[in-house]
């Protein structure tokens, strides 16, 4: 019985963060794709900020799809090569954070429903700089009654660094198509005083095929000098199928209460369109 129970959640897990294109599903799938991501931000009391991400993948023929080059527009904020920025909901609005373009190779030497490792190596391309980054990235997952667990490690060596961070998930189902998810992650390199903490909640739901609603609350946090929140976001993301497989839209209000400014509250809102060919 657990065992079926376990299937069910791995395989509604699965399917849901495939809908909303989760850096889970991405960091493993082995499918040569273009995906284009513009997206506008909006914040309250600031300009709005516009980008056109874009996340390229060329599975090599003759190596039993373990072998792809990746191409990726991304922000400093993300961990990119570290684990394909596998962050339960990322840190936005830093007016500090610039884009960089990543370009790489990553290989699969295990690719199992129960478990995944790669590695992962290439260059980095941030104002005007080049520099290398490279990672080790493995996943384990088992049912856990009627939780499914998911662990990711992800070592790492990058911006002339090195570091480790750790990520864990336990999803539950709630139905046929809804999942709850609690994330929680732990990053740390070797020039951080402490580690960067990050829990997240998060309850998504396909109400049909073509549209998915998701409600998150996160709180980011760190241990150095002591241990102190920095920002709490909590939101709702509506995404639906604009065209088959290949355009959606996604809108994502959000409001957040972070530290530099006393936990004032912050109200945003993210649109994107994501094109997949």
């Amino acid at each position: 019985m657990h065992d079926f129970i376990g299937a069910r959640v791995r395989a509604l897990a699965d399917r849901l963060d495939r809908f909303f294109t989760d850096q889970r599903s991405l960091a493993e799938e082995q499918k040569s794709q273009l995906r284009i991501t513009p997206t506008v931000e909006s914040v309250e009391d600031r300009a709005n900020d516009a980008s056109v991400p874009i996340d390229g993948r060329l599975v090599m023929p003759r190596l039993e799809d373990k072998l792809r080059f990746q191409i990726r527009t991304v922000e400093d904020t993300e961990d990119d090569l570290v684990g394909d920025g596998e962050t339960p909901v990322a840190a936005r609005g830093d007016d500090e954070t610039k884009p960089s373009t990543l370009l790489g190779l990553v290989y699969t030497t295990v690719a199992e429903q129960a478990r995944n490792v790669s590695v992962r190596g290439g260059l980095r391309f941030s104002d005007g700089n080049v520099k290398p980054a490279v990672s080790a990235r493995g996943r384990v997952t088992a049912p856990a009654g009627i939780w499914i667990t998911r662990v990711t490690l992800s070592l790492f060596y990058d911006d002339d660094e090195f570091g480790a961070s750790t990520l864990l998930d336990f999803d539950r189902l709630l139905g046929d198509a809804t999942l709850f998810r609690s994330a929680s992650r732990i990053t740390v390199t070797e020039t951080s005083e402490g580690a960067e903490l990050l829990q997240s909640f998060l309850l998504r739901h396909l109400p049909t095929e073509h549209t998915g609603v998701e409600l998150f609350f996160t709180t980011e946090a760190h241990t150095a000098p002591t241990t102190v929140a920095d920002q709490y976001i909590v939101g709702v993301t509506y995404r639906t199928r604009v065209w088959k497989d290949w355009l959606t839209l996604s809108l994502r209000p959000e409001l957040r209460y972070p530290r530099d400014i006393g936990f004032e509250r912050e109200a945003a809102l993210i649109i994107k369109f994501e094109a997949v060919f």
